[in-house]
């Protein structure tokens, strides 16, 4: 019953996905717009994807009570929250700007001072939906409850790349990005150790296999540098490298 070697190869790839550079993403965020409650939810979302690395099934069971920002940091409980295989971890803020922090910082603060929601309410609550100004159904502002399902967050993480002119990237790309914002802050490894066991891994060759593959274009440009440098004979080399 095991599959042949080819079906298995493929399903191994880690060929490069296309997915939002960082700089896109800050520039997606400061684009959105923010004049009702639910575009406001709608952009912390997606600052939050980016800065906590979570996938939009585990994003929308999260609670208010799950995120520390004293410390910067979430707290996934696999007991309460849809994480991968029930896991449990926390997750530091990955450095995404301080504009992506501060969007999430006051969305938290609107929940709690002006919705009045506490540390057991959701953290992305779902669209209501009432009698609007035309006497029709529509979304009127925000309920206590979350989403049932990531369909809805995907969609909103869709279109507001779409609004900006970039492609429809999906929530899944998201540790992709992050895996190239590692290449700008790890130097040690420790430094990709820490990287890697903030996404929730334990082995760091599977945020490599999984989010670190190098866009072919970069390859080549890299393997042409690698060929003017030749090896490095010593510890001033590294110095040159960028």
């Amino acid at each position: 019953m095991s599959p042949d070697r080819k079906s298995d190869a493929a399903r191994r790839s880690s060929l490069w996905k296309p997915h939002p550079s960082p700089s896109q993403v800050v520039q997606l965020i400061s684009g959105m717009p923010v004049k009702t409650v639910l575009q406001r939810r709608d952009r912390a979302l997606i600052a939050f994807l980016f800065l906590s690395g979570s996938r939009e099934g585990a994003a929308i069971t999260l609670r208010l009570g799950h995120v520390d920002l004293v410390n910067s940091c979430v707290n996934f409980d696999g007991r309460s929250v849809d994480t991968k295989f029930g896991k449990s971890f926390t997750t530091a803020f990955y450095p995404m700007g301080r504009e992506c922090e501060q969007v999430v910082r006051d969305w938290i603060a609107e929940l709690r001072f002006q919705h009045h929601f506490s540390d057991s309410d959701p953290l992305f609550p779902k669209t209501r939906v009432g009698l609007g100004s035309s006497r029709r159904f529509s979304a009127v502002g925000i309920d206590r409850s979350p989403w049932k399902s990531p369909s809805s967050a995907a969609k909103i993480f869709k279109q507001a790349f779409v609004d900006a002119g970039l492609p429809p990237f999906s929530p899944h790309r998201v540790r992709d990005t992050l895996a190239e914002l590692a290449k700008d802050h790890c130097r040690t490894p420790e430094d990709y150790k820490a990287w890697s066991q903030n996404m929730g891994h334990d082995d760091v060759l599977t945020t490599f296999r999984s989010y670190g593959s190098v866009a072919p274009g970069r390859q080549v440009d890299l393997m042409a540098r690698f060929r003017k440098r030749g090896p490095l004979d010593s510890v001033d080399d590294f110095d040159v490298i960028e």
